[in-house]
């Protein structure tokens, strides 16, 4: 199993070469993080839903 993380990782590493891009790059992912602290933040304090969407747990299984 070891063995087919590397092949797999090592192709995307070279395919990302080959076309010029950082495959393992995470571009904006503390932004993101930073926006979901406030928007859950700002959830907990008001008790309303982004977007005001009201959503069920259970759709969403």
């Amino acid at each position: 199993l070891g063995g087919e993380f590397y092949r797999w990782e090592f192709a995307a590493a070279i395919a990302g070469r080959v076309m010029g891009v950082q495959p393992f790059n995470q571009p904006n992912v503390q932004q993101a993080k930073d926006l979901t602290d406030a928007e859950l933040a700002r959830f907990l304090e008001s008790g309303d839903s982004p977007n005001n969407m009201a959503f069920d747990s259970l759709a969403m299984l």
